[in-house]
Parts: C-alpha cells; sequence; structure tokens
C-alpha cells in the first residue's frame, strides 16, 4: 500500500494565510472592498478573494507587496429538497459569471463546469447551512473543495461546519480539499460579533501571485484552521504522522466506522501517528485545542 499525498510541508515555497470568501457592499457585506483589503492585510493575511453575491467585482488595484488579491464570485442556484439554493464559490474569474443569480432552475453543475472551463476554482460552500443532503452535493463533479468549514455560518445559526458532506464524498472515492473561510459580511447581523479572521488556509506557494495560489488550491498544497496550527506531516513507511500545536484531540478520519482519535489526558497533544488498514481509501487529520479551534490537513489517498 503507498500513501499520496500533496505534502506542503515537504515542498518549496512560503507559507500564505488568506481568505477565499468575502462580501462588501457591492451584495450584502457592510465593508467596501478596499476596507477589507486593509484590515486582512493589517492582520498578517496574504492574500483575500472578494466573493459578492452574483456580482463579480475586480479587485486587482487592491494587490500590494506581499498581499495578492484573489478574484471571486458566489453565485446561488438550483433548488435543493429543502427548497435552497446550491450556493457555488468561483475562484480565478476574470469577468461576471454568466448566469443569474438566485435562478432555481439552473443547474448547478453548469457553474462548476463552466469556472473549470475559464481556469478558475469551484467550491461549494456551506452545504450544512445550505441544507444540502448528502446525496445533493455529490451530484456534483469537477468541485476543487467544500467548505468545511464556514466561520459567518457557525456564528449565525452554528451550522458553518460542512465535514459529513466533505467526508461523504471522499468515501464514494472523490478526490477533493476542504477549506475554513470566514464567509465575511462584516456583522451580519447586529447582535454577532466581527465574523473576519475565524476561518483561513495556509498555502504553501513559490510566489504570492494569484497564479501561483490558485495552483496550490487546485493541488491540495495548503491546509485549514480556526485556530491551531499543523507543523508538520509525514507519510513515510506507510504511516501518517502529524504534529501541531498543543490540542486536546488529534483525529486521523478515515471512511466510516475506522480511523482513530487521540485524546489529552492531561495538558495538550503535539503529535500523533497512524497507519491506515486494509478498506481506508482515504485519511484526513483533524486537531482540536482547548478553545475548540480546529485545524484540517487535505486528505492522504491511501493506494493498494
Amino acid at each position: 500500500m503507498s500513501l499520496m499525498y500533496v505534502n506542503p510541508f515537504r515542498t518549496s515555497g512560503a507559507w500564505l494565510k488568506g481568505n477565499l470568501h468575502a462580501h462588501t457592499v457591492h451584495s450584502d457585506g457592510r465593508l467596501t472592498p478596499e476596507d477589507h483589503a486593509d484590515r486582512y492585510r493589517a492582520a498578517g493575511y496574504g492574500f483575500l478573494a472578494v466573493t459578492d453575491h452574483g456580482k463579480y467585482v475586480d479587485t486587482r488595484d487592491l494587490s500590494r507587496e506581499g498581499f495578492t488579491m484573489v478574484q471571486g464570485e458566489e453565485l446561488s442556484v438550483g433548488r435543493s429538497g429543502a427548497g435552497t439554493y446550491y450556493h457555488l464559490v468561483a475562484l480565478g474569474l476574470r469577468d461576471q459569471l454568466p448566469f443569474e443569480e438566485a435562478d432555481p432552475t439552473l443547474n448547478p453543475q453548469l457553474v462548476v463546469d463552466y469556472v473549470n472551463r475559464v481556469g478558475g476554482a469551484a467550491v461549494l460552500a456551506h452545504p450544512y447551512w445550505s441544507g444540502l443532503t448528502h446525496r445533493e452535493a455529490a451530484s456534483l463533479q469537477g468541485l476543487a473543495a467544500v467548505e468545511a468549514y464556514n466561520h459567518v455560518c457557525e456564528l449565525l445559526n452554528d451550522r458553518g461546519d460542512g465535514l459529513t458532506h466533505w467526508d461523504h464524498l471522499l468515501s464514494l472515492g472523490r478526490r477533493v480539499n476542504g477549506v475554513a473561510v470566514d464567509d465575511a459580511h462584516s456583522k451580519e447581523r447586529d447582535y454577532l460579533p466581527d465574523d473576519s479572521f475565524g476561518g483561513w488556509v495556509m498555502v504553501k506557494a513559490v510566489s504570492n501571485s494569484e497564479a501561483r495560489i490558485l495552483d496550490a488550491l487546485r493541488r491540495g498544497s495548503f491546509y485549514s484552521s480556526s485556530g491551531p496550527e499543523i507543523i508538520d506531516v509525514d507519510v513515510g513507511g506507510g504511516e501518517i504522522s502529524v504534529r501541531c500545536t498543543p490540542v486536546k484531540k488529534i483525529a486521523f478520519v478515515t471512511v466510516p466506522c475506522m480511523g482513530v482519535c487521540y485524546k489529552a489526558e492531561e495538558g495538550g497533544l503535539t503529535e500523533a501517528s497512524y497507519e491506515p488498514g486494509p478498506g481506508e481509501h482515504y485519511v484526513r487529520v483533524q486537531v482540536t485545542d482547548a478553545e475548540g479551534g480546529r485545524a484540517w490537513t487535505n486528505p492522504v489517498y491511501v493506494e493498494p
């Protein structure tokens, strides 16, 4: 058996922290693109994507040395069994998507196919918040990623977790990555805290150009987090080993009924290892700190 993993901890380049989902005054956000760019740059982020609903906003002129604006748009289309839309985040665009926002008759697969055809990356946004079933999420082919964590959905109604949808796709044999995002609106509701800086990706890229960032995202050269830091992952000798900042749990998540979760008795765990067994065609690592923050690797694929 061999382990196949796009390992950002074993490739050259620099770590870049980024948010892939944010809204501005051009849709339902409260800040301008300039405001968002200033805030994320000041917080030490290396890149940001403005993804307004049904509106492409060219933000390339907001890029600065050490900080890159990734172009994007979010589109809500189709209709789930619950009567809700499929939400898709399209990254790497250069123009408006040629579809109407909030069109219940449009097959969301057409949007994914178009994004891939123009060289972009399509992400399934907040599937739990949207009320999608596992089968509905699995109806989409060609996704670059699923939002494993969406910060504003977590703040709104505790439905920011997309992990079961992601695991269902992986259990079916799909090769798809997971991302953590803010989906920042800047106080979606007055009683909520600021929804920025709660979910991010750590990309390993050879430069901070938009093209290199997108390439790293497509290949899976990143990990995602809402708190802890993953320091290293090794997949040598048929075993998966992880090192991280102190956490209370390290889980090796795989096909149903398998895998393992290590829990700290005292203090915090900083490392653990796992050897996949027969029938486990993927394993992803998930760590959880004492405050409930989590970090996620992309899948390690197990091949006979």
